[in-house]
């Protein structure tokens, strides 16, 4: 460090940005010799020894701050008073109503369903049938063996006003979230209704197996391609634990059909009524009937 020596800040880099000279009038203020303004140095030396010895608080030559004018505050009786008006005049909010003629809720009074087919009224009751869809019908029942085979041949649904058996022809069939959609029709050596002749009626047996077959049905290329892939994947993995289950199906283990969608839901539960807006378009409610499924682990 000896050989560098440390340069001196010039005189005029100490000097403030901004200098406010104060006012000539300023009382025991007098400016000095006019050469006070060729030294920076000086003008500052000034100012310092000018500040000391001045006895006024405010810096000469800056105006003074404007002067804020106070508010008085209201009277605590009228503040009083006032908030007791605004509470007597509030009025709570409604309620909010669900409308539920918008949901197009269905009339369950008119319909009851056979205790086969209806989902059971607790949530955490087993349904009436066992059964997997994967399978056809015909083993459900062998699993269900308290339940008798007349059940089968029953109608599938009476009027709740009259008790009187509904005569049904057909119906469909819904899978929630899901583009599968069944078309069941009354088999002709089915169930005759005793009131009207010769007219054949829907019968459980009938809601079954048209359940069973259309879920059989094939899965439209157009279908499967318009799925993301991991729902493809999904479903191919659901095709190979059906052709493992079903070794008529291992012949074609490479046909996708509906039942895959399910995936591990394949358990019925029941059906019940379509809500106005599960309804497809262009078709009746009261034909329209929604499959309800699970995992079976109830």
């Amino acid at each position: 460090m000896s050989g560098y020596q440390k340069s001196q800040k010039p005189t005029s880099c100490m000097a403030p940005c901004c200098v406010y000279p104060p006012a000539a009038h300023s009382p025991g203020f007098s400016f000095p010799s006019s050469s006070w303004t060729s030294s920076p140095a000086a003008a500052v030396q000034f100012y310092r020894s000018w500040l000391s010895s001045s006895s006024t608080s405010s810096l000469p030559g800056i105006p003074e701050a404007p002067r804020q004018h106070t508010v008085p505050l209201p009277d605590v009786d009228e503040v009083r008073e006032h908030c007791v008006n605004s509470r007597s005049s509030w009025a709570p909010p409604k309620p909010f109503v669900v409308d539920h003629n918008w949901f197009g809720a269905p009339n369950m009074t008119t319909v009851t369903l056979h205790p086969l087919l209806a989902i059971p009224q607790r949530p955490a009751a087993a349904p009436s049938l066992k059964w997997d869809l994967l399978y056809h019908p015909t083993v459900a029942h062998l699993e269900n063996l308290s339940i008798p085979h007349g059940d089968l041949s029953c109608c599938a649904m009476r009027s709740s006003e009259t008790d009187h058996v509904l005569c049904l022809q057909s119906l469909v069939l819904i899978l929630p979230l899901l583009p599968v959609q069944i078309d069941i029709r009354a088999a002709v050596s089915g169930t005759t209704h005793h009131g009207s002749g010769s007219a054949p009626c829907l019968t459980v047996i009938d809601v079954l197996e048209g359940l069973y077959w259309g879920l059989r049905a094939p899965i439209e290329p157009g279908d499967f391609m318009r799925l993301s892939e991991s729902e493809q994947r999904t479903l191919l993995r659901a095709c190979e634990v059906r052709c493992r289950c079903l070794p008529e199906d291992e012949r074609s283990r490479h046909a996708l059909r509906k039942v895959d969608y399910l995936a591990r839901r394949r358990h019925f539960l029941g059906i019940r009524p379509a809500m106005s807006y599960e309804v497809p378009r262009g078709m009746d409610g009261g034909e329209v009937y929604v499959v309800e499924l699970g995992t079976g682990d109830v």
